[in-house]
């Protein structure tokens, strides 16, 4: 998928010369008498791609997305067709995330991510949405797709992919603060925070402020042997820093 439409100068036509609804249903009862023969599928598949590429230029993606869906179930392996659905599903769960209908929006990209599930953009406009629309588990599974994508490509990097690192780092200390702030009435919040700071440590170090919220964590859930470690390791670290004394 190149994220932009596809389509020939055959089935870029104008609205005078674009497809009725006769012809349309005509051209779907030919290819349904004929058992789905290869003139009557090209003749179809044409006249959904003429009439889609209308309804792009209106912005009418719901529409355009049904005539490429019935582009698909005539012929499965129609590439141009797959792309021009998962950029049409991408636009319009765009367009119902900027709306606020997050649920919607995950609906459609959902839909897209099966027509391209290596799509690591639309993997993380699912984590983002389903945040968003409040549903942890969703929101959980596709952050970590997204981290384990960003940590594949920071490896192949051989690590010297500073933005990348800086893009992790932050998506850890952000999951884990907002852990965090579910952690009064949650020990398995209180551990996934933990395990977010263990992480940005692996990615830096000598983060201070990853290993003083781990820290002060195990003091919290009375892990004090743990805490006692870590604090001991803060302090070698940063021996004159009054609050690990």
């Amino acid at each position: 998928v190149d994220g932009q439409y596809l389509f020939n100068d055959q089935e870029k036509v104008e609205d005078d010369k674009a497809p009725s609804d006769g012809d349309l249903q005509s051209a779907r009862d030919a290819y349904k008498s004929s058992g789905g023969d290869d003139s009557s599928q090209k003749k179809l598949i044409q006249l959904l791609t003429q009439r889609s590429y209308r309804l792009t230029k209106k912005q009418m993606w719901g529409e355009a997305i049904e005539r490429w869906e019935e582009v698909q179930n005539a012929d499965p392996s129609n590439v141009r067709a797959r792309n021009n659905l998962t950029v049409a599903y991408t636009t319009l769960g765009l367009s119902y995330a900027l709306h606020s209908l997050f649920d919607e929006a995950i609906e459609v990209w959902e839909n897209a991510l099966k027509l391209n599930p290596d799509d690591g953009d639309l993997i993380h406009n699912l984590a983002l949405a389903s945040e968003k629309a409040e549903d942890k588990a969703r929101s959980n599974k596709y952050w970590k797709e997204c981290t384990d994508r960003w940590k594949k490509e920071l490896n192949n990097s051989d690590g010297n992919d500073e933005y990348l690192r800086a893009v992790l780092i932050e998506a850890h200390r952000y999951h884990s603060s907002q852990a965090e702030m579910e952690g009064h009435s949650s020990q398995e919040a209180k551990s996934e925070s933990i395990n977010h700071y263990r992480e940005v440590l692996n990615l830096k170090p000598d983060d201070f402020e990853a290993q003083y919220r781990i820290a002060t964590s195990l003091v919290e859930e009375k892990r004090y042997a743990e805490a006692v470690k870590e604090f001991e390791a803060i302090h070698r670290k940063h021996p004159k820093n009054i609050e690990v004394l």
